[in-house]
């Protein structure tokens, strides 16, 4: 079954595109033979444009293919042929046609952006991100770059959700489902472990209400499910809920995207069906890219915190808080977004009702995701903090130092499908015995992004 442009639009778009990457240059037949490349009026007239043209891609992707193995370092055959490869959904082949017309023309704009936007439609937000900036980059004020600037202010909205190419969709959604081996689910101390294996579901929905003008307005919608196989543990399944209004404000001064959003989130746990805690937060933050293959958020939170047991004195043990938390995270990207590496730092101010939990902490965390063959994606993070509780009622002050680390595995499986298998250690080491533990968590979940 061959694969055709839905409208006239579609097929006046393709005609254009193909005049406009032809006509910079003016070269005959004899010179791109002899420079094994195809002259722009032969190309033009050459089968597969006229089949792209006519929105029949299967018959532009044979005869592209036949075109550029006669003429092998032409990287518009190259181009054209990965476009027609995602035009009919088969992303992994368009990718390496764009590789080899880059291998031709390393700066060619537009096929920078074209290979970003298949990037995109795979669901590969840092790889997209990182061939959007390239183009704004080389041509920061063509129609290359001003697309390519909107792509990056819904990527940089740190959502890191696939959306459609042409106009992003008003809503979208995840859902997730796994099981989860944890060595220590009370969290004991050493010695004292309640091993379990848990199911857990997740379902988040997004919907954006209003966007004008570089402004987007959304809400959200979350929940989360977790349940133990084993009795002696099912005192810390868990039951939560979550709602969220967040409004950004996307733009480009002097050519660098830039995301100012602000943002207000509920939270509802309970344990075992009853209330433990509510939780409201606002958070206000700046995502930038000054520079190519980087990206900078940095943020500030305040939470109000409300537990339903005080405890025996709440002067002391009230757990009830204030949370302030400065941070940001620095995004690098290397390969052309085949690697990413981010590194989180965070300081919190917590000021409890009760003076056994105020605190001061600072954390810090580094994260590697690097694209591998057949579709996988390895994750690897590792993180250390310190956390001080100040007025901590004892003989002695009470000082927390964690160490952290995890690795992952993951691959889309079919359309919006994914699976993960993961790894995570923790480490609290508490200066008291009784509040030190080890924990280990082994992960295997299906994800479904809509």
């Amino acid at each position: 079954m061959r694969v055709r442009a839905r409208c006239p639009i579609g097929r006046i778009l393709a005609s254009l595109l193909l005049a406009a990457a032809t006509a910079a240059t003016v070269v005959t037949a004899d010179e791109a033979r002899a420079a094994r490349t195809i002259a722009p009026a032969e190309f033009v007239a050459s089968p597969g444009a006229v089949a792209y043209r006519a929105g029949d891609f299967e018959q532009a992707v044979a005869a592209f293919r036949a075109l550029s193995r006669e003429f092998p370092d032409d990287p518009l055959v190259w181009r054209f042929l990965a476009m027609s490869l995602d035009r009919l959904g088969r992303f992994e082949e368009a990718i390496a046609a764009y590789g080899n017309a880059l291998r031709a023309a390393p700066d060619d704009v537009a096929t920078l952006f074209f290979r970003a936007v298949t990037r995109h439609k795979m669901g590969d937000g840092e790889a997209a991100a990182a061939g959007f900036r390239r183009v704004v980059e080389l041509a920061p004020e063509t129609p290359y770059g001003n697309r390519s600037r909107e792509f990056l202010a819904g990527l940089t909205a740190g959502r890191e959700r696939t959306a459609p190419v042409p106009r992003r969709k008003d809503w979208d959604g995840y859902v997730q489902a796994g099981a989860q081996y944890d060595d220590n689910v009370p969290a004991a101390p050493g010695g004292s472990t309640e091993p379990g294996v848990r199911f857990y579901e997740y379902a988040g929905l997004g919907y954006d209400v209003w966007r004008a003008g570089g402004f987007t307005a959304r809400v959200e919608g979350t929940g989360y499910l977790s349940h133990h196989t084993r009795a002696e543990v099912n005192d810390f399944d868990v039951q939560q809920a979550g709602a969220a209004l967040d409004l950004s404000y996307a733009w480009a001064p002097l050519g660098v995207p830039m995301l100012p959003r602000v943002r207000y989130d509920f939270r509802k746990t309970y344990l075992e069906a009853t209330s433990f805690s509510t939780t409201h937060e606002i958070t206000t933050s700046v995502r930038f890219s000054p520079l190519a293959d980087t990206a900078t958020r940095l943020y500030h939170a305040f939470a109000i915190e409300r537990f339903r047991e005080d405890g025996f004195n709440p002067g002391v043990t009230s757990r009830d808080a204030g949370t302030n938390t400065f941070g940001g995270t620095q995004y690098l990207y290397f390969l052309d977004g085949r690697v990413t590496f981010a590194l989180d730092y965070g300081f919190k101010l917590v000021e409890a009702d009760g003076d056994n939990f105020d605190s001061v902490s600072h954390d810090a965390e580094g994260r590697l995701a690097v694209r591998l063959p057949w579709q996988l994606t390895f994750d690897l993070s590792g993180g250390a903090g310190f956390e001080d509780f100040v007025d901590f009622n004892a003989a002695k002050d009470r000082e927390t130092k964690r160490y952290s680390y995890g690795a992952g595995l993951s691959r889309p499986i079919f359309r919006g499908l994914s699976a993960t298998l993961a790894y995570s250690h923790l480490t609290e080491d508490s200066n008291f015995r009784v509040l030190r533990y080890n924990r280990d968590i082994v992960s295997l979940a299906l994800g479904y992004r809509f």
